[in-house]
């Protein structure tokens, strides 16, 4: 019996690879500032794609005659969001 760090280096990284689209997929993410948010999945890059649970705090919701309507500060965080986790199958906010 070999042992993992036996295995040759592409063979490993590619079992990384896979733990880590997993780790994603099994957490829920919630955000405390919006403002991180954007941020965050800036910095996971392509990993954003295996998140399926997430919880941004957005900034207030405006409301005028014409009802509720999200500032633009929402609308960027939303379409972040909507381009990044194209896996996600929960949205709560």
């Amino acid at each position: 019996m070999i042992g993992f760090l036996d295995l040759p280096e592409e063979i490993r990284n590619m079992i990384y690879m896979c733990l880590i689209g997993m780790v994603y997929s099994e957490i829920d993410f919630s955000f405390h500032g919006y403002e991180y948010t954007a941020t965050f999945l800036d910095q996971i890059g392509q990993n954003a794609k295996h998140i399926r649970r997430i919880f941004p705090e957005l900034p207030t919701v405006l409301e005028n005659k014409d009802g509720l309507f999200k500032s633009e500060e929402n609308a960027r965080i939303l379409d972040k969001i909507q381009s990044a986790c194209t896996g996600s199958t929960k949205l709560i906010i």
